[in-house]
């Protein structure tokens, strides 16, 4: 061939190349496919374009809104296929995906009534109540694929209702019963007494707010114990004739069971007493005190008449300020005076009174709350509270640090076998618009079922005490001396 008629050769064949249409990428989204429709219908099968987005919503380094506009293109297509389905339902798994995409993948899989998601559902329960509608579709689909993994969430969920007649109950009920292919109540009791991962002390609550207590304690009775909890239990009503019927009472018994096994007949022996002679009804919270006074022999003779005495003859004495967060309701008479609420305190009640006085006026700790309240003015991340426990014969306060004042913390798990939790306000001098627990504290004492004290600053040589209880009654003891 001559020189010039190939050059000329391959200046074509370049330029037809350069000149061929390049095909377009897939479409990757709703506008995209359209267009593709409008312009080259038949430039890629549905199924390829279907695995092809299937591939950008599992590729974590998209965006969000790309990935979920690719999960958008696939459901329009039809995503019927298992195998596309089996794909999708990866990022269910995936520990960082987002919620939207999350959501939109488990939306699509349950309304397919894919089967394979009993995995996936338990992470996806916890955060059900965002959605309504995503809850309800997981109810409806754990109806239909019974499952013994997701018998703990489903308790979870049901403790979390407000009503036991709720619209839920019916269907909570026959999941349990379709998981556990038995009663709804024997399942949580069997779940309680299991040694494998379970809500324990909300299958309590669950069961306490629907069968009666008198039932349900000689059901629990009749067990063979496999469970340490359930031996707690047991050991509860059989020292105690007390079943604790929330999570929060439910946790203290079991920690109590296992780390104070060796003072419970104590604590029991007391509280038989107090039973005959004041009409007492135990409850945990008042463990440490009875289990603690029944070993103090000097202490055990005080009667309730010599308690009431010796706390009106100290507070009568002091100085007080006012609580000044009392609502007050029309035809409500509210109070912090301990004469008007003698009636409304048990025996419990009057012993923490009496140990936190007794407390609170010795030296020692009068100094140690000055230099306290000289760290809380210097230093705002200084510890503000603490524990009282029953040490030597008296009530001792522990202070914890900052971080572990929070909830689910060492003061929460230490407070469970303890006479009270306390907190300062010694922020200002003059802090006496602050004075008692808050709104918040007194919630929080009823949920957590603890007693508490504030401790808060008058002026520069004096703070006021309150105390306070589950029931929301508050107890002022008077103003001390900074020492």
């Amino acid at each position: 061939m001559p020189k010039r008629l190939f050059l000329l050769f391959v200046i074509v064949a370049v330029l037809s190349v350069r000149c061929a249409p390049v095909a377009p990428p897939p479409p990757h989204n709703l506008a995209e496919y359209e267009r593709m429709r409008s312009d080259n219908p038949q430039a890629y099968p549905s199924r390829t374009i279907i695995m092809k987005n299937v591939q950008r919503v599992l590729d974590t380094e998209q965006t969000t809104e790309h990935r979920i506009a690719s999960m958008q293109l696939v459901l329009h297509l039809g995503a019927d296929d298992v195998t596309v389905m089996d794909h999708l339902s990866l990022v269910l798994s995936e520990p960082n995906s987002p919620y939207q995409l999350q959501y939109a993948v488990l939306s699509f899989l349950l309304e397919k009534d894919h089967p394979n998601l009993a995995r996936y559902i338990v992470p996806a329960l916890a955060r059900a109540d965002q959605d309504p509608r995503l809850r309800e579709a997981i109810l409806q689909w754990l109806m239909r694929h019974p499952s013994s993994v997701v018998l703990g969430q489903i308790v979870k969920l049901w403790s979390d209702e407000p009503s036991n007649t709720s619209i839920r109950e019916p269907l909570f009920r026959n999941i349990a019963e379709r998981v556990s292919g038995q009663t709804w109540d024997q399942a949580l009791l069997d779940g309680i007494n299991s040694t494998e991962h379970f809500p324990r002390g909300r299958a309590i609550e669950v069961l306490a707010r629907r069968i009666p207590l008198h039932t349900l304690k000689r059901r629990i009775e009749q067990l063979d114990p496999d469970s340490e909890d359930m031996g707690a239990l047991q050991s509860f009503i059989d020292n105690f004739d007390y079943l604790p019927t929330t999570r929060t009472e439910f946790a203290a018994v079991t920690t109590i069971f296992k780390s104070r096994l060796e003072i419970i007949s104590d604590a029991a022996r007391l509280n038989m007493q107090w039973n005959s002679d004041y009409g007492y009804h135990f409850n945990v919270r008042d463990f440490h005190l009875l289990s603690r006074l029944a070993r103090d022999p000097l202490r055990m003779t005080l009667r309730r008449t010599q308690l009431i005495l010796e706390i009106s003859k100290a507070v009568i004495q002091r100085g007080h300020v006012s609580y000044s967060r009392l609502s007050r309701s029309p035809g409500e008479v509210h109070t912090d005076r301990f004469s008007l609420q003698v009636e409304n305190l048990s025996i419990g009640d009057l012993w923490n009174l009496y140990l936190l006085d007794e407390m609170l006026r010795r030296p020692r700790v009068q100094m140690a709350l000055k230099i306290l309240s000289g760290h809380n003015r210097s230093d705002e991340n200084s510890s503000q509270g603490g524990l009282v426990f029953y040490q030597y014969g008296h009530g001792e306060a522990v202070l914890y640090p900052p971080e572990d004042l929070a909830e689910a913390s060492r003061l929460v798990l230490h407070g469970r076998d303890a006479l009270a939790r306390f907190g300062t306000r010694f922020e200002k001098v003059y802090n006496t618009d602050n004075t008692g627990p808050s709104p918040t504290q007194l919630h929080s004492a009823k949920i957590g079922n603890f007693y508490g004290l504030t401790l808060t600053s008058v002026d520069e040589n004096t703070f006021c005490a309150h105390y306070y209880n589950p029931k929301g009654i508050v107890v002022s003891l008077g103003k001390f001396s900074f020492r």
